[in-house]
């Protein structure tokens, strides 16, 4: 219980692993998480951009409004100097080089009303005519009294009709200090073109700083200049470090190199601007970034998540793919060190590899394939009239109408003792026999057992068949008595020209042969198709010798009563009884004789006797019956020479059973042909060559199934299956299931 706990975990980690390595993955992560990139770089660059227009926006906005208020309260100064310059009072005075007292008070009266209704810090008019100087904050000045003379060598420094000064504040003792007055200056008496005196409206920067918005604390260092000369800064040292001989351009290069700047100037000459720097600027962009970075966050988790899904839900029919290849699925391969599409491209070159060996073993077994071809032509496996497209790739076609089977017996071909010799000399005894028949149409030979070859002539000749036939016969027997030194005898048996069975003409050939004798002079016997019109199973005839073989007396008496039932019913003659009954029998011998059974002489003549003196249908298949039965129980067995070639078969079978094996390889160690040894070998084990192989081959795979280190496609090649599809389907055909489902659930053991 433990260990399934801890199994399954393990499980899921493999196929978690597996998934994240495999390329569909990959693919599809790469591609979702490049989509997704570049969209949110696209909308990251859009919002930088509009966070940038919004900065500029706002500060240039903030700028705007300074200027305009610092220019507001400029222009009102301006405005103020001309109201008071065209005072009639003050143009009295100012016309007057020696103005009374009552004519000074007036213009003071005058005067002062207006410091309640504008704002400056104090404003002075100076008369050139009386060489006096009025000042709102302390009265009347002669020229060589004024308190602030730099004041008055700046007024008189230039003639101008109006201008703007900017002067360092002056303390009471006269000494400098930081430039912080702004002096409005416009010349007397207003719209003449000489000069009587001036008129001065004075602002201090901590005055204007305290009615303008630029007063409070900014986000971003700001200066506010006029006409090119710095008023107020916010930024820190600046107002140490400004030129005044420089512009304001040229001072902001030099103060903030590095920082993006954002003015504005009023037609009055008011600039202000504000200085963000670039590490500002990404604090900004980066702010406004946050949201959109986490939403990325997310959206990259979540392709995460639909590759994921991708991946196991597109590996699934590769899986399948794999598993009906016969590899294990690839999300259960523990520590994976390749992804699907290169195991599966792997499996694929194996195969094709296999492929390649498949073809070349067909064609190093292609008269194999050929006898085989033939053998089912010959036992009824096939129509004449329907071959299968096999036949005409391997070149067997029946292009005439006519039909005739001729069977030769090599009866001194067994005294030859060296396998090689005898398989040569078979070769060459068909190769010329073929030839030789060939004259008559089409021909084609084949094995069977190893004294008997079958050779099947198709031709358009038919009048003078049997005569032409002799003739061919005398032409073959004289060359292989000259060549090989044997006497051939040959049974011909010529088909129906309406209806031609190989089948039934096999069956007279044989039981003529059977019935001959190589020691008389006649070695060509002629029979017709017609002689045994009725077809016999050939199956049943094959199950009734296996009986005999495996002294299987129930059985026999089985197929005894399927073979009356199905050739013998009660409504048959006593004459056809007889016949199918004969024909039966001589089916038997005939199998029983291919396979070198050992059968006394005189049972098959005693049998025969019975049945042609038989009265009743029951006293024939008690005949027949009878006669096998006394085989099954005496002397009917496979020689020794059968049974030796068998063991020596199942030797070599179980030594190399690991190594790519045919069926003409094996017959080729154990000295027969491919044919007769897989004709005795079912026989005498009730198996083909290739059920046994693959009988023992899933037989040996069982213990190596218990060791879950190996791989399906492992244990196949360990066993000798070359294609691991192979192995699924013989596993499954013995112990119906797959190898990968015996391995997770093994019958109990007894």
């Amino acid at each position: 219980m433990a260990q399934s706990i801890f199994k399954i975990p393990c499980l899921n980690l493999y196929k978690l692993k597996n998934i994240l390595k495999s390329k569909h993955f990959a693919s599809s992560f790469c591609f979702l998480f490049s989509t997704v990139s570049v969209a949110f770089l696209f909308m990251g660059a859009l919002i930088t951009l509009q966070d940038t227009h919004n900065i500029q926006s706002k500060t240039e906005s903030e700028a705007s409004s300074v200027a305009i208020s610092v220019q507001d309260i400029l222009n009102s100064a301006k405005n103020s100097s001309t109201l008071v310059g065209s005072l009639p009072s003050v143009c009295a005075v100012l016309n007057t080089p020696h103005p009374t007292i009552e004519l000074l008070s007036d213009m003071v009266k005058d005067v002062s009303s207006f410091s309640t209704i504008y704002d400056y810090d104090h404003m002075g008019i100076f008369f050139e005519s009386s060489q006096r100087i009025y000042d709102s904050e302390f009265g009347f000045y002669s020229y060589s009294d004024y308190l602030y003379p730099e004041f008055l060598d700046a007024v008189y420094e230039e003639q101008a009709y109006e201008r703007w000064i900017l002067l360092p504040s002056l303390d009471n003792a006269g000494s400098r200090g930081n430039p912080s007055i702004l002096t409005y200056i416009h010349r007397l008496p207003l719209y003449e073109t000489r000069g009587k005196g001036f008129i001065t409206f004075s602002l201090s920067v901590p005055y204007l700083k305290s009615r303008t918005q630029g007063s409070r604390q900014t986000a971003y260092p700001a200066t506010i200049c006029f006409q090119d000369q710095l008023l107020w800064s916010t930024g820190k040292d600046v107002q140490a470090r400004w030129d005044n001989a420089k512009t304001c351009e040229e001072n902001a290069k030099a103060l903030f190199p590095h920082a993006k700047t954002y003015a504005f100037t009023t037609e009055g000459g008011i600039e202000v601007s504000f200085y963000i720097s670039t590490s500002q600027l990404f604090s900004c962009h980066l702010s406004a970034l946050r949201p959109l970075f986490l939403t990325w966050i997310l959206s990259v988790l979540f392709t995460f998540a639909l590759s994921f899904l991708f991946s196991l839900l597109m590996l699934r029919p590769m899986d399948a793919m794999m598993r009906k290849m016969g590899l294990p699925s690839y999300i259960e391969i523990p520590d994976a060190e390749l992804d699907e599409y290169s195991l599966l491209n792997n499996a694929l070159d194996h195969m094709s590899a296999q492929l390649k060996n498949i073809d070349s073993l067909l064609l190093e077994n292609r008269q194999l394939i050929e006898d085989q071809l033939l053998h089912d032509i010959l036992y009824g496996y096939v129509d004449l009239a329907q071959l299968s497209t096999q036949y005409k790739e391997y070149g067997i076609s029946f292009p005439h109408p006519y039909f005739c089977l001729i069977l030769m017996a090599l009866p001194k071909l067994d005294e030859i003792t060296d396998f090689t010799r005898f398989e040569q000399t078979r070769l060459l005894a068909r190769n010329n026999a073929v030839i030789a028949l060939s004259s008559l149409g089409t021909c084609y030979g084949t094995y069977l057992g190893n004294k008997h070859i079958a050779f099947i002539v198709n031709t358009e000749h038919w009048e003078h068949l049997r005569t032409e036939l002799l003739k061919i016969c005398v032409v073959i027997k004289t060359s292989l008595q000259e060549t090989l030194s044997l006497c051939p005898l040959f049974s011909v048996s010529l088909c129906s020209t309406d209806s031609p069975k190989l089948r039934q003409a096999l069956v007279q050939a044989q039981r003529i042969l059977f019935f001959s004798s190589g020691e008389t002079s006649d070695f060509v016997y002629f029979s017709s198709q017609k002689d045994y019109t009725p077809t016999i199973d050939s199956d049943l005839s094959l199950r009734m010798t296996q009986c005999i073989m495996d002294k299987d007396s129930g059985l026999l008496n089985d197929l005894a009563d399927e073979f009356q039932r199905k050739y013998l019913p009660s409504d048959t003659s006593l004459q056809e009884a007889k016949r199918i009954s004969n024909m039966m029998l001589c089916s038997v011998f005939v199998s029983l004789m291919e396979l070198s059974i050992e059968i006394k002489e005189n049972t098959l003549t005693g049998a025969l006797s019975k049945l042609e003196a038989a009265p009743t249908n029951a006293e024939c298949i008690r005949i027949l019956f009878g006669c096998l039965h006394n085989l099954t129980g005496d002397t009917a067995k496979i020689s020794d020479d059968a049974h030796s070639y068998i063991h020596r078969a199942i030797r070599y079978l179980e030594a190399h059973y690991t190594e790519s094996l045919s069926i003409p390889l094996i017959a080729s160690h154990t000295g027969v042909s491919a044919i007769y040894l897989n004709r005795i070998f079912k026989l005498s084990t009730g198996k083909t060559v290739s059920e046994y192989l693959n009988d023992y081959r899933i037989a040996q795979s069982l213990p190596l199934l218990a060791d879950p280190s190996r791989t399906i496609a492992h244990i196949s090649e360990a066993v000798g299956y070359g294609d691991v599809r192979s192995y699924i389907r013989f596993f499954k055909k013995f112990y119906g299931m797959t190898p990968s489902e015996y391995r997770k659930n093994p019958p109990s053991q007894p």
